[in-house]
């Protein structure tokens, strides 16, 4: 499978996740992308794995 983009890093803040993307900071409110992940605790959050998508 090609490789398409470089996920540099993945950070959360308590209603942000922060991730870098093509050395290309984005910063995502989680209240509009995932419930889930506003409610998670420290330890959820930072148990992901990253797949590609098709």
């Amino acid at each position: 499978m090609e490789k398409l983009n470089n996920i540099e890093s993945i950070k959360f803040t308590k209603e942000t996740l922060l991730i870098k993307i093509d050395n290309i900071m984005h910063q995502l409110d989680l209240k509009l992308i995932s419930k889930k992940l506003l409610i998670a605790s420290d330890e959820e959050r930072n148990n992901y794995i990253i797949s590609p998508a098709v």
